[in-house]
């Protein structure tokens, strides 16, 4: 989103060539912390069931 300010880690990821998929939106969601140490996301992460069905409904609902 372009009126988000993202951390300094989330920015950093991003120009290291951090290209969101299933994959790396799976590994992000189980525990944002240790995908990208130093996000100021506060959240322990999801289940993985719960990290399918979030997968699932973006899939069908793009932006």
């Amino acid at each position: 989103m372009d009126d988000y300010v993202y951390s300094a880690a989330l920015k950093k990821a991003g120009e290291d060539g951090l290209v969101w998929n299933e994959h790396e939106l799976a590994e992000f969601l189980a525990r944002p912390s240790r995908k990208i140490p130093g996000t100021k996301m506060r959240f322990w992460g999801l289940w993985s069931f719960d990290i399918d069905d979030l997968i699932a409904f973006l899939k069908a609902n793009p932006l």
